[in-house]
């Protein structure tokens, strides 16, 4: 039994409150003079007042995520087929009036027809007539605003390229978009078990975000059912089910995968009289009811545990300037507090100024973890490293099998090898990142969200194609379309920037071996050797790509070593903005306290009593939260219920 209506009452009541509660503290600081409300305090208020989410759909290629999101629009709106059809980022949102516009990375928009649609954002179209051309500008998504009949108001779809396709550049803008958004919706199938490709991309996926619906599409497709009357698709759902939760249970807890029909809903649209029953038929009222789950998880529990932590974090700031104001009424005391102050920020200072202990012990803790880096990428695509060797070894056991299979084997060995090296280097990068906030959080620090930046990465050098290679519109295509996945580079966002590797690099290295000419069986040990040539020339390029740099281009860094530059400066940059908050805030409990010294006597009394009178409202503040904690407690619980699916 669905428990939505509790939740819904539990998670608006405590908007309102907590909301209101952030009102009351903005207005008492602006009217008190209380110290400055850090940003975090503004933008957890900002979230708790949003009314627009934004949920990722995402999934293996071809497992109808398009689909799904043209049967709630109602209408056939995204471009769908036999092929890989997704190539841009799509947001979708419920609109009463239709429009399509190209939104660009600097705000920028230009308006485009339906059609355009299938021109600007298919993979298809994009092979055949080659990518488009945004006159310099970084496309960010296609806007799609229509009348739907089934998508509520205020959610925005996010609608991603497919995963485990030929374009490994697709995995790290679909990862991008997942930390921009609020969160995620994943699709698996109802032909399909959980592959490798899907646990991977969950791995990733629950290292930026817990808030996942799983939704198994295509239920119409697999209705055969057992001697027990259960469908084939349902005994599927139960073995979803299963692996997540063997995998994932310890981190997710209870796992449904919601079964739904897009070819059914799709048809519900079309068919006033019978809509009910169609909707029925397809499972809709459990994956809307799971979806509303997932927002009001987002927008009541995610979002007011945020706003109370900045409740908590403040109010004793506030407190304690009530308390030093009232205790600066008496002269000596003043005098006292002031030299106590002076003193806090001569430690402050000798710790976190540009020279302090502390600042120092955390950019060493920094570069221990970041210089390994360089010497890491190298590894992993080496001639002798792991990746080299896997592949070097599949194609030795190549010899004794058929020219057909040589061929099979060789049409995708330069994109499967760039794979392998992107995963390994998110791998890295992931490590990196997690390994420093681990640090962080020991030496019981807060820092302002890290700004990683996103890497230029220099297009590769060709590796000469093996004598046996067919020149012709396969390798010219690839390397067209790696000149504008390396244009993309600038707006894939931290801290995967550098993963952007894979997609510049699986285009611009030849995928020549795509179309052997036929050999001779006489020749096998031959081809093979030129595998394996090859094999070597791919990882030569991938590694020239990210290691050396070009000095006829200006360049003084490798591609890694800007990521590692960069990144040193935007830490340090964060530490630097940490201090001068934290600066600026105690110079204002100073100069308050002077104040204090210098009030008339007239004054002296009326100000008295507006402190007793403020303290006595801040106190309020304290039972509040124990209220908003006991109500948070209790979206938890209702949040956390098992639902089956």
């Amino acid at each position: 039994m669905s428990n939505t209506n509790e939740i819904n009452q539990l998670a608006t009541q405590l908007q309102k409150q907590l909301e209101s509660a952030m009102s009351d503290i903005i207005s008492a600081q602006k009217e008190w003079n209380l110290p400055d409300l850090p940003p975090q305090f503004m933008a957890a208020y900002e979230d708790l007042k949003k009314t627009d989410f934004y949920i990722v759909v995402c999934g293996e290629v071809k497992k109808g995520k398009s689909s799904l999101i043209n049967a709630l629009l109602g209408q056939d709106v995204l471009p769908t087929g036999t092929s890989e059809t997704t190539s841009q980022i799509f947001c979708i949102t419920n609109t009463p009036t239709e429009s399509f516009a190209l939104v660009f990375d600097d705000g920028s928009k230009e308006q485009i027809t339906r059609e355009g649609l299938t021109r600007y954002g298919s993979q298809t179209a994009a092979n055949l007539k080659g990518d488009p051309l945004f006159n310099g500008k970084n496309l960010r998504w296609i806007e799609v605003n229509v009348p739907a009949k089934f998508l509520p108001p205020g959610i925005h779809l996010i609608d991603t390229p497919g995963l485990g396709a030929l374009y490994p550049m697709h995995a790290e803008v679909t990862l991008r978009q997942i930390k921009l958004a609020d969160a995620a919706i994943y699709l698996l199938d109802s032909t399909t078990p959980l592959t490798d490709i899907d646990t991977k991309f969950i791995d990733r996926i629950l290292s930026v975000t817990k808030d996942i619906l799983f939704v198994q599409s295509r239920i119409d497709e697999n209705q055969t059912a057992d001697d027990n009357g259960v469908s084939a698709w349902e005994t599927l759902n139960k073995d979803h089910q299963s692996n997540l939760e063997k995998k994932y249970g310890s981190v997710l807890g209870t796992i449904p995968v919601y079964p739904l029909s897009s070819l059914w809903l799709r048809k519900a649209a079309d068919d006033d009289k019978r809509r009910e029953r169609i909707l029925a038929r397809c499972r809709f009222d459990e994956f809307t009811n799971a979806l509303e789950r997932l927002i009001y998880r987002v927008s009541g529990w995610n979002a007011a545990c945020l706003a109370l932590q900045a409740i908590y974090q403040y109010y004793p700031m506030g407190k304690r300037w009530l308390q030093e104001q009232t205790k600066a009424l008496d002269p000596t005391v003043c005098r006292e507090l002031v030299a106590s102050k002076a003193e806090l920020q001569k430690n402050f200072i000798a710790q976190w100024g540009p020279q302090g202990t502390i600042r120092q012990s955390l950019i060493k803790s920094f570069n221990e973890i970041v210089n390994p880096v360089q010497n890491q990428v190298l590894k992993i695509c080496s001639n002798d490293g792991e990746i080299a060797r896997k592949y070097l070894n599949m194609a030795s056991e190549m010899v004794n099998t058929s020219v057909d299979k040589i061929n099979y084997f060789a049409q995708s060995l330069g994109q499967n090898i760039v794979q392998d090296v992107t995963e390994e280097a998110q791998s890295i990068m992931m490590f990196t990142y997690d390994e420093l906030q681990q640090r962080l959080v020991k030496m019981d620090i807060s820092l302002p969200q890290l700004d990683f930046p996103t890497i230029d990465i220099p297009k590769p050098k060709q590796a000469k194609k093996s004598s046996y290679v067919k020149k012709g519109r396969n390798a010219y295509m690839y390397s067209a379309m790696g000149l504008s996945l390396i244009g993309l580079s600038s707006f894939l966002a931290p801290p995967l920037a550098p993963f952007i590797i894979g997609g510049a690099i699986a285009a611009a290295v030849p995928l020549g071996l795509q179309g052997i000419e036929e050999i001779n069986q006489s020749d096998q040990e031959n081809a093979v050797r030129q595998l394996r040539s090859y094999i070597q020339e791919v990882l030569g390029s991938v590694r020239r790509a990210l290691t050396e740099y070009d000095v006829r281009k200006g360049d003084s860094l490798s591609a890694v070593d800007n990521w590692i530059q960069q990144i040193r400066q935007s830490f340090a940059q964060s530490l630097e903005n940490m201090y001068q908050l934290e600066s600026q805030r105690q110079q204002q409990e100073l100069e308050s306290i002077e104040r204090m010294h210098q009030l008339e006597s007239d004054k002296f009394n009326q100000k008295k009593a507006d402190l007793q009178d403020q303290s006595q409202q801040w106190a309020k503040l304290e039972q509040f939260q124990k209220q908003a904690a006991e109500l948070l407690k209790k979206l938890e619980a209702e949040l956390e219920r098992p639902q089956v699916a």
